[in-house]
């Protein structure tokens, strides 16, 4: 309800209101804005709501909000966003919480405060998603993000560095954990895993679930519907492909990694790795994969379809990787000419970074990394070669996020 009361406030606003959107405290979404000397309310479906709930917890637009549970009140600075407070705002904006949930309140309270003109760049980035082909079309906002990219390689290209596929892929990760959906569906995995199932049981049961919602009517067996934007300006999360079924190869891989992550299956490996095309392939760009690797056993998942016994980071051919991503860390093994500092890059340290190629080393030694002749164009050498080459502490370039 409030996503689709969402879309009905970019609707109104479109006609030349200055709309808010309102939540109950079931999360029921409404849209008020003044018309004239009056205000009207419609609910979620665009239908006149001439009985007010009594249960508005939330009232806010794109500058100001009224949100009690979070402490914030902008009705100082906004004086229509008081009059609806008046008008629509519950006297009882709080609801009973447990210990657990107030312990939660205080968290969000104290980690999303905004306390400089960065900080609240990243939000807008990460709240809107912003993507790689986004980088000519945000360049205001990447242009003090990703500052030195920016510097080295400009703003003529459609796509931006590598690094933020990489960093999209981190946050997203976290970020569809809060999804019921993910949810749902990791609790499907478990409960498999309780019984004994294996591996190849607990990916075909909950994809199985999943493609219920987000198969396409072009091949029911897979998702990733494109939308009328291209599918890398904006990467979509859990939610988005349910509403939407839309979604390219690294965005359904990364909600993939996250059913898992949240399933936390005892000694189950979860990496998203990106590879490029190289050019005895024929065929420009890339491609993610998920790759499962669990009690001697591995998978490969790509598009929400499930191949096992595929060893996915070993599988060879004329492609070479140069990101991969676990759960609490990502690293562009190899960046774009046009970005690169020739370093490999990641939110860890070298002790990390090393402790992960090497592990992966193990799992896959005859794995292939992508080296860049050009932005497009791209060759591939052993692991091994990558690991003497590129792997020493004074060649990895640490990131806070």
């Amino acid at each position: 309800p409030l996503s689709m009361a969402e879309f009905l406030y970019f609707k109104y606003k479109d006609k030349g209101y200055h709309p808010y959107l309102l939540m109950s405290s079931n999360g029921t979404g409404f849209v008020a804005f003044k018309d004239g000397n009056t205000y009207r309310l419609v609910d979620y479906k665009g239908r006149e709501v001439s009985s007010p709930p009594s249960d508005i917890i939330l009232i806010f637009n794109e500058d100001h909000v009224w949100y009690p549970l979070m402490g914030r009140d902008d009705r100082s600075l906004d004086p229509v966003l008081s009059e609806l407070v008046a008008k629509y705002g519950s006297t009882h904006p709080y609801p009973s919480l447990t210990k657990d949930e107030q312990m939660i309140i205080k968290v969000l309270r104290n980690s999303t405060e905004l306390h400089n003109k960065t900080e609240l760049l990243w939000a807008i980035y990460f709240a809107g998603k912003l993507h790689i082909s986004s980088w000519k079309f945000y360049s205001e906002i990447f242009s003090v993000l990703y500052r030195e990219d920016a510097s080295r390689g400009g703003f003529y290209s459609m796509h931006g560095p590598n690094i933020i596929i990489a960093r999209n892929i981190y946050v997203a990760r976290i970020s569809n954990m809060l999804s019921p959906e993910t949810a749902v569906m990791a609790a499907m995995a478990r409960y498999i895993w309780s019984k004994g199932g294996l591996l190849d049981t607990i990916m075909n049961t909950w994809l199985g679930y999943f493609l219920h919602f987000t198969a396409t009517l072009d091949n029911p067996r897979q998702g990733g519907l494109q939308l009328w934007f291209h599918s890398e300006l904006f990467f979509v999360g859990m939610d988005d492909a349910m509403l939407t079924k839309a979604g390219n190869c690294v965005m359904m891989q990364t909600i993939m990694a996250s059913v898992m992550d949240l399933a936390s299956l005892p000694g189950l490996e979860v990496y998203v790795a990106s590879f490029a095309h190289t050019i005895e392939s024929g065929r420009k760009g890339g491609h993610a994969i998920l790759a499962l690797y669990w009690n001697n056993t591995y998978g490969l998942a790509e598009n929400y379809i499930w191949r096992p016994g595929v060893n996915p980071l070993n599988i060879g051919g004329p492609i070479g990787f140069w990101s991969v991503n676990t759960k609490n860390t990502w690293i562009v093994l190899v960046e774009k000419p046009s970005f690169s500092t020739g370093k490999i890059r990641s939110n860890a340290n070298y002790t990390r970074v090393a402790s992960i190629i090497f592990h992966i080393k193990e799992l896959a030694p005859h794995m292939h990394i992508a080296v860049f002749l050009n932005d497009v164009d791209a060759k591939w050498t052993t692991i091994d070669k990558f690991v003497q080459e590129y792997l020493y502490p004074n060649n990895i370039e640490t990131f806070d996020i």
